[in-house]
């Protein structure tokens, strides 16, 4: 594999961005990663990362992505205690994450603390995208192509800090 870890030094954002979520009345503000797999062909999309506050009025972030041609592994985290934020902003303490297919409504994932639920590819093939904190919550999936929706909520319904990021597992 040919896949590079969170928070490498060979990231480098390319492009930040303000999305307005019009459904929240929300501003977030995201950082989107583009990388070349190969500079002779098109750009590949391998890591998307957003912040926003959650459960403030019991709302969740919602984030939609898309999954386009054929198949692909994405390794999903909802972060909180480990999110980068400024001093007077509390983190969210118990990110509980959603994956949902939205042609059907239906969750095809959902984890509440990575290292609890049954998670043993990120122990073990992937443990650089494994959160710092086990009270984050994180899925690896192969998805068919489709739209989809990372849903983050709080599970004790205090309000706080999350992170979503996004990562496609390039073979």
């Amino acid at each position: 594999m040919s896949n590079l870890p969170p928070f490498s030094s060979r990231l480098r954002p390319s492009l930040a961005a303000t999305f307005a979520v019009l459904t929240t009345l929300a501003v977030v503000t995201g950082l989107v990663h583009l990388l070349k797999r190969d500079f002779r062909r098109q750009s590949h999309l391998i890591n998307v990362s957003l912040q926003a506050m959650v459960g403030v009025g019991g709302r969740p972030m919602i984030a939609g992505f898309v999954i386009a041609d054929h198949s692909q592994t994405v390794v999903v985290r909802a972060l909180g205690p480990s999110v980068a934020r400024p001093a007077d902003v509390a983190p969210l303490t118990q990110p509980r994450l959603r994956i949902v297919r939205n042609r059907d409504g239906v969750d095809v994932a959902m984890n509440e603390g990575w290292r609890v639920a049954a998670n043993e590819r990120l122990e073990r093939d992937l443990k650089p995208y494994a959160p710092p904190d086990p009270r984050e919550a994180a899925c690896v999936l192969t998805l068919p192509a489709g739209a989809y929706s990372a849903v983050i909520e709080s599970r004790d319904g205090s309000p706080g800090l999350a992170g979503l990021e996004i990562f496609v597992l390039l073979d």
